[in-house]
């Protein structure tokens, strides 16, 4: 198309810019017309050339002919010297219309006789001379012209370039209709033909008037079959280029092109696709503008330029690096570079994949096994911990029954509780940042536990922070440890009162909102469906982000030594992660902190459960045999003294094999048994199993200083077996053991 419209306009300026745009049609016609023109005049003017001469060699031979006959006729009365008789026959020659004139001359005499005109210019004369029986008389001189004929010529000359004008046109006409018949009406039938496949308003194969001639109809199929398998070529393309921008534009990577050049790297883009305008947020024409090292960052333009040999090798590229964005960001990526030849020409098509979801990933999935590693160390040591405050707490309790209220001694017991107390509490932080502390979930309104946790923490953070408590309208039911979650609360205010040394504005806030695919797949975490959020956010000292990174690290602090343990945050990590909630944690530095807790909603067709009810310390006593079952002989005996102090007669094993000869001996009178299920030879659980065989119904209740999650992942414990979690106090294990008695 461009060539034609080159073409078109060279010959616009030019003395033939009139034949530009002229029809196959006018070519013929004018050919035709130049072509039969030239024949016909070249034939007529040879017709005509001898019809003249032919009209020439006429005129000659008659006028000799008559000239012959007048001499001869002439002899006698010229013999007689009769001149009317001589003027008579010169009359009759000069009637003749190539003779203009004649004149005999007399031998001898000097006389002569004339007819006509003798004399002019164009007169041609012929002379013969007069015998009479061998003797010349005179002289016949005939004077004639060639203008007659000429004339008749000329005429003859004229009626033949009419009719040659009037056949040329006749010929020209009839093969121009014999033309157009034949040729070009067939051949702008099917010009219209291609040209509406070519607009889409036919298809190729639609039905079609035959040429009148065996070749146009060859040809008109030949170049049929050819528009065919053109358009079908046409539309294959068409579709392939369909599928293949699909694919280009619906790619989840971002899809770069260029030409790989000999000489440089810095050559702009061919193609992107739309994931990459989203990727970047620039335009796509902003992007063909733009090279590789315009997207890179400028660390890493060496890797770029090391990749140029292997893909002009052909071989494939493997890569990570960083790409900016329209907006200032650093987004990783990695990307996978593959060259092609084109017609001597070398491309590189790159498929760009944004790898900033998995790093986020991977730093979440390195930090929880950190966190997992943790856990493992804290579960170990507060179960062996537990054991030593299981000894002591029971201990100093029977102590202090013992000692009269007004002993000195009292007080010192007391601090010992005390010590265990927090020790246990301890122990406690330690299993709850590992997710191995044993929770008793019921089903709490969250804005009712807040308001109660309120007026506890304006004591906590002190009277130069203000507190405001901005509690959700809607009711917010969840089924938590209300104990736990209220430690939640107390360690996130505790956190922002150290943050906050001269005062500020401490807000907690509760609202109601609803996980969708789109909130989980931004934020990584969380569940579709109905979620509560409690906001804690203080206006003290902020973090910067390596301390963010590390905040809920196990004894991490930026305390002073001595200020602090570093178990706080990480205590309320273990919560709300055994709570199959999330904590986040938004903090500048100078701007302040916000911790933000999601906790699942109960579904609305829960209805509330309590924990059964304490019972009345006088309630507590019994008088039903126990067997007890424990390998560390302190805190054996410390539950014995316990047992016994209340009114229970209590038989002792130290491990499960000793545990059922006791039993055999005094099966009758036995109501319950009282293991721990980590022992030597035979452990609670083979107990539980051989004992039940014999006795289905037979109460067990199993002590441990592991977590229930810890013990069923073991396969020791069934998930509705009784358990009772070591440290305990002596009123605790006695309401557990008087509510199995009495339910049994």
């Amino acid at each position: 198309m461009s060539c034609r419209n080159n073409q078109r306009r060279h010959l616009s300026g030019s003395p033939l810019s009139f034949l530009a745009r002229r029809s196959l049609a006018f070519f013929l016609g004018i050919i035709l017309l130049v072509t039969s023109s030239v024949v016909l005049g070249v034939s007529g003017a040879v017709t005509f050339q001898v019809l003249r001469q032919r009209e020439v060699r006429r005129v000659s031979a008659s006028l000799d002919t008559k000239i012959r006959t007048a001499v001869e006729a002439l002899s006698l009365p010229l013999w007689n010297l009769d001149d009317l008789q001589i003027r008579r026959l010169l009359d009759t020659l000069v009637k003749d219309r190539a003779v203009v004139g004649a004149r005999v001359r007399v031998e001898g005499g000097g006389r002569s006789l004339v007819s006509g005109r003798v004399e002019g210019t164009g007169v041609r004369i012929e002379a013969l001379p007069i015998l009479m029986e061998g003797q010349t008389l005179g002289t016949l001189e005939v004077f004639w012209s060639p203008r007659p004929m000429e004339e008749e010529l000329s005429l003859i000359r004229r009626t033949l370039f009419l009719g040659l004008l009037a056949f040329d046109g006749l010929l020209v006409v009839g093969l121009y209709a014999l033309i157009w018949v034949l040729v070009v009406r067939p051949i702008r039938n099917l010009e219209r033909f291609a040209g509406r496949v070519a607009r889409g308003d036919a298809a190729w194969d639609e039905p079609w008037r035959e040429p009148p001639c065996r070749e146009m109809h060859s040809l008109h199929q030949a170049i049929r079959e050819m528009v065919g398998l053109l358009d079908q070529r046409y539309r294959r393309t068409m579709e392939s280029e369909q599928r293949f921008r699909a694919l280009f534009d619906g790619s989840s990577e971002a899809v770069f092109m260029r030409e790989l050049s000999p000489h440089t790297m810095q050559t702009p883009l061919l193609e992107v696709n739309e994931t990459a305008c989203r990727m970047l947020g620039y335009s796509r024409e902003e992007l063909l503008a733009k090279s590789p090292y315009d997207l890179i960052t400028e660390e890493d333009w060496p890797e770029i330029d090391a990749m140029k040999g292997r893909l002009e090798r052909g071989e494939p590229v493997l890569l990570g690096t960083t790409y900016l964005a329209r907006d200032g960001r650093r987004i990783p990526v990695e990307v996978s570079a593959n060259s092609y030849a084109v017609e001597g020409r070398l491309f590189v098509m790159s498929a760009v994949r944004d790898v900033s979801e998995r790093h986020r990933l991977e730093e979440q999935l390195r930090h929880s096994q950190k966190m997992e590693s943790l856990g493992l160390l804290a579960g170990g040591i507060a179960h062996d911990f537990n054991n030593l405050l299981q000894v002591m707490g029971s201990y100093a309790e029977l102590l202090e029954e013992d000692v009269s209220l007004g002993s000195p001694g009292l007080e010192k017991l007391e601090q010992i509780r005390n010590a265990v107390s927090r020790a246990t509490q301890l122990t406690r932080g330690l299993l709850a940042f590992s997710r191995r502390q044993a929770i008793r979930t019921e089903l709490v309104e969250l804005n009712g536990l807040v308001q109660r946790v309120e007026t506890f923490l304006r004591r906590v953070i002190g009277e130069d922070i203000t507190l405001v408590a901005r509690i959700c309208a809607e009711g917010l039911p969840v089924r938590v440890d209300e104990g736990q979650i209220e430690q939640v609360l107390m360690n996130l205010a505790t956190n922002a009162r150290d943050a906050m040394g001269a005062g500020g504005l401490l807000c907690i806030i509760t609202e109601g909102l609803e996980m969708d695919e789109d909130f989980v797949r931004l934020h990584g975490f969380g569940t579709p469906g109905p979620w509560a959020s409690v906001v804690v956010s203080d206006t003290g000292s902020g973090m910067d982000e390596a301390t963010r990174a590390r905040i809920f690290d196990p004894f991490f602090s930026t305390k002073a030594v001595g200020k602090g343990t570093g178990l706080g945050l990480a205590i309320v990590y273990g919560i709300v992660q055994q709570h199959r909630g999330h904590i986040t944690v938004y903090s500048e530095p100078g701007r302040g902190t916000t911790f933000r807790v999601y906790l699942p909603l109960a579904p609305e067709a829960e209805s509330a459960q309590t924990l059964p009810a304490r019972l009345d310390p006088g309630e507590l006593r019994g008088k039903e045999t126990i067997l007890l079952v424990e390998d560390e002989d302190a805190v054996r005996r410390v539950v014995a003294s316990v047992l016994a102090a209340h009114g229970y007669a209590v038989l002792e094993a130290r491990d499960g094999l000793e545990a059922q000869a006791v039993y055999e001996e005094h099966a009758p009178g036995i109501r319950l048994i009282l293991s721990d299920l980590r022992m030597p030879k035979v452990n609670g659980r083979e107990l539980f199993e051989a004992l039940h065989t014999r006795v289905p119904g037979l109460p067990f209740l199993f002590m441990s200083g592991y977590p229930p999650e810890v013990i069923q992942s073991l396969g020791e414990l069934d998930p509705g077996a009784d358990l009772i979690m070591k440290p305990f106090q002596p009123g605790e294990l006695l309401s557990r053991i008087r509510q199995i008695l009495d339910r049994s």
